[in-house]
């Protein structure tokens, strides 16, 4: 998430992965700008009937940010969905 091309937008951009048997991987990918009203940002990559829709909700007191998406963002059983927080290393530990 980085500043977007307009004042006060936000720039999305993931990748995820989705590893099942056989060495098969499906993979997908939201890529995407828009406006947050309060805490919710509302994602649309591609048109609205067959693209990626993510919508993404902050909570501050956690500092987590909650995602739910269309099934829309890619190969077979991969999502975006969950709870994300930012990784922070272990003080005093190399991040690599």
């Amino acid at each position: 998430i980085t500043p977007g091309p307009s004042p006060g937008s936000l720039h999305i951009s993931g990748r995820a992965y989705w590893y099942g048997i056989n060495d098969n991987v499906h993979f997908g990918e939201v890529r995407g700008d828009a406006t947050p009203v309060g805490p919710y940002l509302h994602v649309v990559d591609g048109d609205d009937l067959s693209g990626c829709i993510l919508d993404l909700k902050y909570d501050p007191a956690a500092h987590t940010i909650s995602a739910y998406d269309n099934s829309g963002c890619g190969g077979m059983n991969v999502n975006f969905r969950g709870t994300w927080q930012k990784f922070t290393p272990p003080a005093g530990k190399a991040s690599r």
